[in-house]
């Protein structure tokens, strides 16, 4: 009976593991011939990036400049001229601005906008604009937000809540919702952010811990209540299990776009009196950059590559870095190399 009993608890445990979700995996890799190229200085500090939802592309802005690049050529289509934001911008008093953001289905492009009122003080105001790449239309909206919706993109995510464009109805923030209990998430274009799929709205987002942590601690990578406002206490806070020995240090956090799984870019150092950071920057101690997939509510992780297997010279990971909607491509920016983008199976 005893022996029965054991059988049935090995089937057991081997049925699990195998219903188990396996982990993403590289497919293939290749380095961007993409290169920023302007007058403006310190271009990795003034660019803002948005992957599209196929990651074929990135919409870049650098300065004034709006630039749609294709990944694998490095060829770049002049944004501001084919949507005429120039125009639209002087015709409506506007100066556009970042982040830029991209809708989860690849047919909106949406830009914040700082307008000038002469009639209040200060004189500045806040619009944003949602750019049909279809058809190449816009409608401006005269209030600020951040991103669309991963559920729909109809919606925005606001200071106030998450606007439909449809029927003009704002959903509101749960700041106390126990995201622990939710089933079903997606992360949005703004990848640390993620989403209830029964509410429709942000309730989580990453965090580490110690919150006052210094150069010299350990950091703990955790899953916290989104908390949208001041004094931004977070109610849940669950451990991923991944914790940042020093001397690492963090260069990267973001969620897939199931909520799933979190990315994290951290940079390998050697024990230094300067260690390695991020704020202010220093990374001469840097020897490698590993990017690490962990499953956040099983604490499972596994390492997904190191940068060295795909270019021994230039290890620092740093800037932007993005999961395409549509689960297939990571966009790894560097600091000394071009973009790096991954191809998932």
């Amino acid at each position: 009976m005893k022996h029965t009993r054991f059988l049935y608890l090995l089937i057991l445990i081997a049925a699990l593991t195998a219903c188990a979700p396996a982990f993403p995996k590289v497919d293939s890799f290749y380095i961007s011939p993409f290169k920023l190229t302007t007058d403006y200085p310190y271009q990795l500090f003034n660019a803002s990036y948005a992957l599209s939802p196929n990651g074929d592309t990135v919409f870049v802005t650098v300065g004034t400049d709006y630039y749609l690049v294709d990944l694998a050529t490095g060829k770049k289509i002049d944004l501001r001229k084919q949507l005429g934001m120039t125009e639209i911008g002087i015709a409506n008093a506007d100066n556009f601005s970042i982040p830029i953001t991209w809708s989860f289905d690849g047919k909106y492009l949406g830009i914040p906008a700082n307008h000038y009122n002469p009639e209040i003080v200060p004189k500045r105001e806040y619009a944003f604009y949602v750019f049909n790449l279809q058809d190449n239309t816009y409608k401006r909206y005269d209030f600020g937000a951040r991103f669309f919706s991963p559920f729909d993109s109809n919606q925005l995510l606001t200071e106030n809540g998450v606007y439909n464009s449809k029927d003009g109805t704002t959903i509101p923030l749960s700041p106390d919702f126990d995201f622990r209990q939710e089933k079903e998430f997606r992360a949005g274009d703004y990848w640390d952010l993620l989403w209830s799929k029964s509410l429709g709205v942000p309730v989580a987002q990453i965090g580490t811990l110690p919150h006052d942590a210094t150069e010299k601690d350990d950091i703990e990578v955790v899953v916290e209540s989104f908390a949208p406002k001041p004094p931004y206490l977070s109610t849940y806070t669950v451990s991923t299990g991944f914790v940042s020995k020093h001397p690492n240090q963090l260069s990267g956090l973001f969620f897939d776009p199931t909520g799933e799984y979190i990315l994290i870019s951290e940079w390998q150092c050697h024990e230094s009196p300067t260690p390695c950071t991020i704020t202010p920057f220093h990374a001469d101690n840097v020897y490698d950059t590993v990017l690490t997939l962990v499953r956040w509510r099983a604490k499972e992780q596994k390492e997904l590559i190191r940068l060295s297997a795909i270019d021994s010279k230039n290890v620092v990971a740093y800037g932007d870095m993005a999961w395409s909607a549509d689960g297939s491509t990571i966009f790894i920016s560097r600091k000394d190399g071009l973009p790096i983008v991954i191809k998932l199976k």
